[in-house]
Formats: structure tokens, sequence, C-alpha cells
């Protein structure tokens, strides 16, 4: 049995790896919906417990979500561990603080600048993403995901491809962000609230609203961790 889950877990990652390879040459654009599993275990020639632990680790470096009924989307072409965001620092605490700093530096002027140029596709996808996300009602992966799904589709509303290269910053500040809170629910709850805010913000072209709501949520976040 163990040999067993060692050579599926072997394939998944090379099925992962090309499948991220896709998107990240464009083949498999933002937004594009995967094939279902059956037809990705007949292009691959691989079973179907493959299948979904590659979508795993996809969903883990922050190339697709995996959204219940719907199917798995690609939600962008950067791996959150690509090696410009891969920090080693011993105090990882201080990692944490110095990715929530740059967060409040950053996050609430792209809402604002998300505002600005988000078009009516964007709006429909933020939408989507804020409605799954206040579906959940535990704090697990998939909501992590959702969560994280949300922060880089605000940065992608900028249409700036600098911005949005950095989104897996923050993506990463909210997964370890996500490790570290006690009170999983508080946390799971301030966020949905915040999100719908931002949303609106956004969608009603409140500039001024979007960076606001968007600095307090990151505010509530540090708040939330220096408890935590």
């Amino acid at each position: 049995m163990k040999y067993y889950q060692r050579e599926v877990s072997s394939r998944s990652k090379e099925v992962a790896a090309k499948i991220s390879a896709r998107i990240q040459s464009g083949e498999l654009p933002v937004g594009a919906k995967l094939p279902i599993e059956p037809e990705l275990s007949r292009e691959y020639e691989v079973s179907r417990s493959t299948i979904r632990e590659a979508m795993k680790y996809l969903a883990a470096d922050g190339f697709v979500s995996i959204q219940q009924g719907r199917g798995t989307f690609v939600t962008s072409s950067t791996c959150v561990r690509d090696d410009f965001f891969d920090f080693d620092m011993e105090d990882k605490g201080e990692l944490l603080r110095q990715l929530l700093e740059t967060r409040l530096l950053l996050e609430p002027q792209i809402a604002l600048a998300a505002v600005q140029k988000a078009t009516e596709q964007d709006i429909e996808r933020l939408e989507r993403i804020v409605k799954d996300f206040q579906s959940r009602t535990v704090n697990d992966q998939e909501a992590l995901q959702l969560d994280i799904q949300f922060h880089r589709a605000v940065a992608e509303c900028t249409h700036n491809q600098v911005l949005t290269r950095l989104a897996p910053l923050f993506c990463e500040a909210v997964a370890k962000t996500s490790q570290l809170l006690t009170n999983q629910s508080q946390g799971l709850q301030q966020a949905q609230e915040i999100h719908v805010k931002i949303f609106e913000a956004i969608k009603t072209h409140d500039a001024i609203g979007a960076r606001y709501a968007m600095e307090k949520h990151i505010q509530e976040t540090i708040q939330l961790t220096r408890r935590a």
C-alpha cells in the first residue's frame, strides 16, 4: 500500500507539472475550466485518484481553484512558490509580520486601482468568488483557496502585470495567516464580511470605500495574528 501511495504521488506530481507548464505557456489561460476528471485521466493515462491528487498540488501552488459542483478553473499563471517569493527566514513570525506589513502598504492601493480598471467580466468573476466564499461554514482548505483566489482576483482587476505578479506574495501571507490562527471560525467570519464590502465597493466604483475596506481587512488580520 505504501509503495502504491508513493507511486500515485510521483505520477501526480508529473501530471501537475505538465498541466502547470500548459498554464504558464498560455495554452490554458486564466479563467479556463479544466477538462473533467475522466477526460484528464484518459489524456494523461493515469488513474482518477492520480488526477485528483495532481489537482491538489496545482491548487496548493495557486494555479487552479477547485470549486465544488462547478469544476476546476485556472486562477493564475504564476506559482505562489516561485523563487522570487521563496523566502528563507528562520523566524517565521517575523516573515509573517513583514508579509502583512507589505500587504498593508500595497493592497489598499490595489483595491483602489481595481475600482478604476475592473471590467464587467472582472466584477462577475469577483462576485462568483465572494458567493462561493460566503457559502463556506468551515475554515478548511477550500475556504483558504477561495480566500486566496479573491485577493488574486482583486489584483488582476487592475490589469497591471506587475501588480498581478505580486499577487502570490499576498496569497502566501493569506496561507501563512490561516495556519497561525487558532480561532479559525472568527477569522473566516471576518474575512467573509469584509470580502463582501470590498466587492461591493469595486462593483459600485467606490474607490475610497474599496481602499478603506481592504485596509480594514488587513488591519483586522494583523490583530488576529497578534492575538494568536
